[in-house]
């Protein structure tokens, strides 16, 4: 299990693998999303203040390093 921090609604324990969208979700936020959970509509932001992870997708790095 992992916390998930949400601004204005609390800390929630989240099982591993899950879908930031989906994790959102049932803890209570509504996300306006379109990709369905897939990471393709760049809704979801996240800071890790702790624990970031060893590696990341291309497509994660080509979003990061965005101009």
């Amino acid at each position: 299990m992992h916390n998930l921090t949400i601004d204005g609604a609390g800390t929630y324990e989240v099982e591993e693998g899950t879908r930031l969208v989906r994790a959102l979700e049932e803890c209570g936020v509504a996300v306006g999303h379109r990709c369905g959970g897939q990471a393709h509509c760049t809704t979801c932001r996240v800071e890790f203040e702790e624990g970031e992870p060893q590696v990341m997708t291309e497509a994660e790095y080509d979003k990061l390093t965005e101009i």
